[in-house]
C-alpha cells in the first residue's frame, strides 16, 4: 500500500503582511480565514473539508500518524537488530 495518497488541493488563504498585522493570534487568523472561505467563488467549497489551515492541519497529522504505523515495525526491528549485533 502506497504511503502518499494523492488528492484534491486543500485551498487556503495566503496572508499579505497586512492581513498578517491585523490578526495578531491564531483565534483572529482562524476567523479572518473563515470570512476569506465565505466570500465568492470560495463559499461552494465551505462544507467540503479541504479548505482551510484546520482542515490542512487535520490531513497532515492523519498522513503523518499513517507513515508512523506503517514505518514503526521496520524501524523497530532495525534498532533491535543493532542492540543484538553490540
Amino acid at each position: 500500500m502506497p504511503l502518499w495518497k494523492p488528492c484534491p488541493l486543500l485551498p487556503l488563504e495566503d496572508r499579505s503582511p497586512q492581513n498578517a498585522l491585523l490578526c495578531s493570534s491564531l483565534e483572529d487568523r482562524n476567523v479572518a480565514e473563515r470570512a476569506f472561505f465565505l466570500s465568492n467563488p470560495w463559499s461552494v467549497l465551505v462544507g467540503s473539508g479541504r479548505i482551510g489551515i484546520e482542515n490542512l492541519r487535520s490531513r497532515l497529522s492523519g498522513l503523518n500518524e499513517e507513515i508512523t504505523r506503517n514505518e514503526f515495525p521496520a524501524i523497530q526491528s532495525q534498532i533491535l537488530k543493532r542492540l543484538e549485533d553490540r
